[in-house]
């Protein structure tokens, strides 16, 4: 099988000057159009790829697989109600259309799109199609190795601090807070910390992209931080492996666009593919027990229990794999917002072994299971309040 080249357009961020990071990128753009000038080879039997289409007109392809838990089964299922050709699963279903990827915008919520839409029999870009996604990607660095407005981090960054990581905290707050003070931190972190802040009622008047700019809406704001992010990631803008875990997690938050369920899943996947890398699921010499580095791998362990229920996908950890001991809660220790939320992926995680292909459909969970009072318990921690409760 022929493998395809991917070509690298932009070059390494560099974050080394801490108050203007900049991006050491090519300047000279080709042009693009020029390529379509090469012929290929002429042989005796001419092939055009725009004549091939399916065996037949009836042809139903499958594009993706939807689990029951995301609204868009839901939707879809009652609008094709009267579809013969609905093929369901017991957890989930089959999502076909031939609308899919109609436009260029769409394509660039899917990271590493290609020229021609994953799943979709539509022509390929042409040429000034393709010089115009690419600018526009080139672009989105750019901006993304960018900080926002002072008066935007500074409103934000607490806002996340205190509603979110101490959930599932997946930054390191004291190491954080003191790279920040010194002007150290990554710009794409800082970006994915907001990106999640954003979502926040009190983080609404704060929403700019530059000094003098405009206060955008939520979704505005969302969007741009996103799609710098999903192209500064893919391209290797963020050097440092341990925060470009940190920043696709954050990523894996956010749900944008036609497929951003998938899209979210997906920046899950290249976090926990990048923490088995550095081994954060062995227990490593001389570690620490309860480290950060330890504590953003349980975090990557429950976002995979809740990406697998949404979405109706496998699990990526197998607990047989994990050579580090699962956080327990002792009776002595009053419990904390993280031991609620992994207590509820753990047992997330016995609740999806019912549903696994090879699981008996016939057996389930008859007794036992535990009451939310039961996994909440009576010593808590002052982070574990009402607030934090509801988002439970």
């Amino acid at each position: 099988m022929c493998e395809k080249k991917r070509c690298r357009h932009l070059g390494t961020c560099s974050t080394q000057d801490q108050h203007q990071p900049t991006c050491l990128i090519e300047q000279n753009e080709p042009d693009v159009t020029k390529h379509s000038s090469i012929n290929p080879p002429t042989t005796g039997l001419q092939l055009n790829p725009r004549n091939f289409h399916p065996i037949s007109p009836d042809f139903h392809r499958t594009e993706r697989f939807v689990g029951d838990l995301n609204p868009e089964a839901v939707i879809r299922e009652r609008l094709d109600v009267s579809c013969e050709s609905q093929l369901r699963d017991r957890i989930g279903l089959w999502i076909s259309s031939p609308a899919t990827y109609s436009n260029a915008e769409s394509r660039e919520t899917v990271a590493d799109a290609d020229t021609t839409a994953p799943g979709n029999p539509s022509e390929p870009l042409g040429p000034q199609s393709v010089a115009k996604l690419l600018h526009q990607r080139y672009a989105n660095a750019l901006k993304a190795c960018e900080r926002l407005p002072l008066s935007t981090r500074d409103r934000l960054i607490p806002i996340y601090f205190s509603r979110v990581n101490h959930i599932l905290p997946l930054v390191n707050k004291d190491s954080f807070l003191l790279a920040y003070s010194e002007g150290m931190t990554s710009a794409f972190l800082e970006r994915a910390i907001c990106l999640v802040a954003a979502k926040d009622r009190t983080a609404y008047p704060w929403l700019r992209l530059a000094t003098s700019g405009p206060v955008m809406t939520p979704r505005q704001f969302c969007s741009e931080l996103y799609r710098g992010l999903v192209v500064a990631l893919n391209e290797g803008l963020e050097t440092d492996r341990v925060t470009r875990i940190r920043t696709l997690a954050l990523m894996s938050l956010h749900c944008e666009g036609y497929e951003g369920a998938e899209a979210a899943s997906m920046h899950l996947c290249q976090a926990i593919h990048q923490a088995q890398t550095v081994g954060l699921h062995l227990d490593r010499p001389g570690q620490v027990p309860g480290d950060s580095l330890t504590g953003l791998f349980w975090c990557l362990w429950t976002l995979d229990k809740m990406h697998a229920c949404i979405g109706g996908r496998p699990v990526l950890f197998a607990d047989r794999d994990i050579g580090i001991e699962k956080p327990g809660l002792k009776p002595s220790h009053a419990r904390t917002a993280f031991d609620a939320w992994f207590a509820i992926s753990d047992l997330l995680a016995h609740v999806i072994s019912f549903y696994r292909p090879t699981s008996d459909h016939t057996v389930g969970w008859e007794a036992g299971f535990p009451t939310f009072e039961e996994i909440m318990g009576d010593n808590v921690r002052e982070d574990l309040d009402f607030v934090t409760l509801g988002g439970y």
